[in-house]
């Protein structure tokens, strides 16, 4: 944005010198600070390469939920699941008429 190209070439400088982790990567960057690549239009990963995440702690607990509630319902599907497969609190619910 804002910065001169004097001090965007000595902030790439060390950046670049910072990201190298091997000789021919410090090559490369160097080359980069006399032509600097393009900037990203879009920083997102290309839409076929996305995915969805859930952090793991959350997934392990969803995933218990689940493991408990088949077992309450006898590991059958919601719609084939008879009432009294169901915990009692929804069980009254349901025979609520």
């Amino acid at each position: 944005g804002d910065l001169s190209s004097h001090h965007k070439k000595e902030l790439r400088a060390v950046w670049y010198h910072k990201l190298a982790r091997h000789p021919d990567h410090k090559v490369e960057y160097e080359k980069w600070l006399e032509s600097p690549p393009e900037p990203f239009a879009d920083l997102r990963r290309a839409e076929e390469m996305r995915e969805n995440w859930v952090k793991p702690s959350i997934r392990k607990r969803v995933e218990k939920g689940e493991r408990e509630m088949d077992v309450h319902a006898g590991g059958q599907d919601d719609a084939e699941t008879p009432s009294s497969a169901l915990p009692g609190c929804v069980e009254t619910l349901w025979n609520t008429n």
